[in-house]
């Protein structure tokens, strides 16, 4: 887990101490009384884990350091949250048809890391995708036990320190330079803007998803999460919330309009946002420009490294540079390798820089049948997303698109913050796709209309003994019968 919050970070200033610790111990107090509250372990779990690992984030300077055990003070934790999701989660759903994907994945980092002798590696990989299991799983049990409204609803609470500090940090010009623009980004005093980014888009994915917030509160959360995002300047972010936003805006702003107005005056809406959007980046003309410049060089952009230039090198913040440097040298391997990776975290070893790209890191790394369980596992919940019959089906479908660009231009699937948005959006779509779960904690006389409703599908019988509170989704095949 070390490499995992590698040196390649350049750390922003942390928030000033007399600031940081006491708003800290207030934040875990306060998340910790309402944690409490929540009558079900797996909400419990997943709302101290996510503000905890928030804090934990914000003590970079500390927590990023060596433990006497040799990792660092954060993989410690997240390994302890692995465990403790272990004894939390309730075992029948490690059965679930929709963790093959994950399984597939685990199959694959043991076969490189045992092929390349990438032991501390592999370790650290399959640490981080239980953690990502534990937690899409957890919540999973959260959404059944008490419902997506009030497990939202706490779980929003988690954002109040990261997002606090954001605005804190622009009133009192705490801001971290750009290495390649010299841009400004507010990132609270987090590490780096990258992390800080995919902790905002979090946020403001759960805001879209929570059922029944007030239109005032949720109307003033999304501008501050889309504002924070802004301000962190972290331009793959920007991009990766905008399906989300777009959505969110074209379906809430159409209610108040008859059924046949609505698409008119949705897509005068998506319009709008995109309008929004390029007059944006006429502001930030100097960092968005460079997608322009991509789209022309085309199947150019990936080229021999030595044939760039300097100005080449800081196109797209050196991603292009970068990605070749790590398909030149996967082409460079053998068969074995091409087929099974050169092993997990094996870049720390060969390159300066992580990969900047989930599936050109997954290649380098996991090979192409890595490659391969990745699409698996983003196709799969996304057409997960696309089957859903009832609930926020368009803003699912949003976040899981959101979620797989920013995987393209950064690697959301690498970091702990990016696990656990991706844990969150899969849980939720998981639970949505079989509507006994998407109902439950929603009241009695919801869960019995849609218990009504499975039996009108054949999903339930007038013999079954289980009510409608207990159904599970479809199982991995078992013996026992």
């Amino acid at each position: 887990m070390q490499g995992m919050e590698g040196e390649f970070i350049s750390f922003g200033p942390p928030m000033p101490a007399l600031v940081l610790w006491p708003a800290s111990v207030a934040f875990l107090c306060l998340v910790a009384i309402i944690a409490w509250r929540l009558p079900s372990a797996a909400a419990r779990f997943v709302v101290l884990a996510f503000a905890l690992r928030f804090v934990a984030s914000a003590f970079h300077f500390i927590t990023f350091r060596s433990s006497p055990l040799g990792l660092s003070w954060n993989a410690l934790i997240s390994v302890a949250l692995v465990g403790l999701g272990v004894m939390v989660v309730r075992a029948s759903r490690l059965k679930l048809a929709a963790m093959m994907p994950l399984y597939l994945l685990a199959i694959m980092i043991v076969a490189s890391g045992l092929i390349n002798r990438e032991f501390a590696g592999m370790a650290d990989m399959l640490v981080k995708y239980a953690f990502l299991m534990m937690l899409m799983l957890a919540t999973l049990d959260a959404l059944e036990d008490v419902g997506a409204e009030r497990f939202f609803k706490a779980l929003l609470w988690a954002f109040a320190l990261p997002l606090s500090f954001l605005y804190l940090s622009v009133a009192l010009g705490i801001g971290k330079p750009s290495a390649t623009d010299g841009s400004m980004s507010y990132i609270g005093g987090y590490n780096h803007e990258a992390v800080f980014s995919l902790i905002l888009v979090a946020g403001l994915a759960i805001t879209c998803l929570t059922p029944r917030l007030n239109g005032l509160l949720k109307g003033a959360l999304v501008l501050a999460f889309t504002g924070a995002i802004v301000l962190a300047n972290y331009r793959t972010s920007i991009i990766g919330a905008l399906p989300l936003l777009a959505v969110v805006i074209a379906t809430g702003g159409t209610r108040r309009f008859t059924p046949r107005q609505r698409p008119l005056i949705a897509g005068a809406m998506i319009a709008v946002v995109a309008m929004g959007g390029i007059f944006a980046a006429g502001f930030g003309e100097e960092r968005f420009s460079d997608l322009t410049v991509a789209a022309q060089q085309g199947t150019q952009l990936i080229r021999p490294p030595g044939e760039f230039s300097v100005e080449d090198r800081r196109l797209l913040s050196g991603r292009a540079y970068i990605w070749s440097e790590y398909l030149y040298a996967y082409a460079q391997g053998s068969q074995l390798q091409h087929l099974l990776g050169f092993g997990p975290n094996s870049w720390e070893n060969r390159f300066r820089l992580y990969a900047h790209n989930t599936l050109v890191s997954t290649l380098w790394e996991l090979g192409v049948v890595g490659v391969a369980a990745m699409i698996l596992l983003w196709s799969w919940m996304l057409v997960l997303a696309i089957r859903i019959r009832e609930g926020p089906k368009l803003r699912i479908v949003a976040a899981q698109v959101g979620f797989i660009l920013l995987s393209l231009a950064t690697m959301p699937m690498w970091m702990i913050e990016g696990l656990m948005l991706y844990a969150v959006i899969c849980g939720y779509t998981i639970a949505c796709a079989y509507p006994g779960i998407a109902t439950a904690g929603a009241g009695p006389a919801a869960v019995g209309r849609n218990w009504l409703r499975m039996r009108r599908l054949g999903a339930a019988n007038s013999t079954s003994r289980v009510p409608p509170t207990a159904f599970r989704p479809p199982l991995l095949p078992s013996r026992r019968r």
